[in-house]
């Protein structure tokens, strides 16, 4: 199944890519902060969403930075998935961001 969920993840079909994304998260995957921060630059935004969100299911011992860029990603909904994980690992590091994502044109975001 993982094979099948890798291949997914390099179709050229963008929902290919989300239903991999799905799948991984929903498998409890070792491998899943590294996958889904691969696809956080997907040129796809709900593909770009589903990446942060699953990045969230797997932050523990991660960095904040994709968490960080995905603020300033074009789309709102992958702002607003980025910022729903910031608020939930609540690390001393995000503050400042998080502050200024107050400022943010959408209010879901702020």
């Amino acid at each position: 199944m993982r094979w099948l969920i890798l291949q997914q993840l390099k179709s050229k079909n963008a929902e290919s890519r989300r239903q991999a994304l799905e799948k991984l998260a929903s498998a409890d995957d070792p491998d899943l902060f590294d996958l889904a921060l691969a696809a956080s630059g997907d040129a796809d935004a709900m593909v770009r969403k589903l990446a942060v969100e699953s990045m969230g299911k797997a932050y523990a011992s991660h960095p904040t930075d994709p968490f960080v860029r995905a603020l300033k990603d074009s789309r709102e909904e992958v702002r607003l998935a980025a910022a729903d994980v910031l608020l939930r690992i609540r690390r001393p590091e995000t503050v400042d961001v998080l502050a200024d994502a107050l400022r943010d044109s959408n209010s879901a975001v702020r």
